[in-house]
């Protein structure tokens, strides 16, 4: 959280235990960032009492601006374990800055963090500079260690034939990687790509990633929500649609996802046998499926 009766630069972290209490103090572990607004906060279990939080952070002067992602992590004491300032995963550019972080356990009490790459000024279709449009990526172990390319991976998605990727979410594949899930416009019309990275850090699908749904409209399919699958796949919500991918990227469920609402999902969690549960709300009224 960020009370704004400090100001953008304090971050809080809260617990709250099953009985209700709160084992780090009812105010919560506090941290002060140095750039002048902290935003996009993500946070993860640790799966060892704690948690891990990931933010981006604006330094620079007025048309100087720098934007940095960092993570942090309070272990289950309530003690920031990474150091005063955290782990710097990501500096931009002059080309280049990022926007939307997303995080995600690895399943060996690190994080996967994601986040878009974004070109500043104009940017000219098929332009050296359209391809700095992309999505990153980094993994850090427990201790706090990056492993994976210094200032992320690129996905490589402008690279492989999309454009402008963006509304992206991520989830672990259970095996110390990740899949991330984007739209773009690669087709003109807005449409729905996936990609895998293992623990290594190495691209397993097709350049560009998989396509999970195209459907000639105009519309963004926000809000996108995913969870993984139990079998190293994962299931993404997508405005009124679902649909699973497997280990390998396939899509398992019908051509361009199940219609499940006509709203769209408010939220949606993992139901143990291979789908999910969906909940959303229309007209005052709140509906599960």
């Amino acid at each position: 959280a960020t009370d704004y009766s400090y100001d953008e630069r304090t971050l809080f972290v809260i617990k709250i235990d099953s009985e209700g209490s709160f084992p780090w103090g009812e105010d919560g572990v506090s941290f002060y960032v140095d750039g002048y607004q902290a935003n996009s906060l993500q946070l993860v279990s640790d799966s060892d009492g704690g948690a891990i939080i990931a933010w981006q952070e604006r330094t620079g002067e007025p048309g100087e601006r720098v934007t940095c992602v960092y993570t942090q992590k309070v272990n289950t004491e309530g003690s920031q374990s990474w150091g005063q300032d955290g782990v710097l995963l990501y500096t931009s550019s002059e080309e280049a800055g990022a926007e939307e972080l997303r995080l995600t356990g690895d399943g060996s009490g690190g994080a996967i963090a994601v986040w878009m790459q974004v070109p500043r000024g104009k940017v000219e279709d098929d332009s050296p500079k359209a391809l700095l449009w992309d999505i990153c990526a980094q993994r850090l172990d427990a201790q706090g260690n990056t492993l994976w390319t210094e200032n992320g991976i690129r996905l490589g998605i402008t690279e492989g034939g999309g454009q402008c990727p963006t509304n992206r979410v991520v989830a672990s594949d259970g095996a110390g990687g990740a899949i991330a899930i984007w739209e773009d416009l690669r087709k003109g019309l807005t449409s729905v790509y996936a990609q895998r990275i293992d623990a290594l850090g190495d691209i397993q699908w097709q350049p560009g990633g998989e396509e999970v749904c195209y459907i000639e409209t105009n519309s963004s399919f926000w809000p996108y929500m995913v969870v993984s699958d139990g079998s190293g796949g994962t299931i993404v919500s997508f405005g009124t649609r679902a649909q699973k991918i497997d280990t390998a990227g396939n899509t398992i469920w019908p051509t361009n996802g199940v219609v499940f609402a006509a709203g769209g999902a408010n939220s949606i969690a993992y139901d143990g046998y291979g789908g999910i549960v969906v909940a959303w709300g229309e007209s005052r009224r709140a509906y599960v499926q």
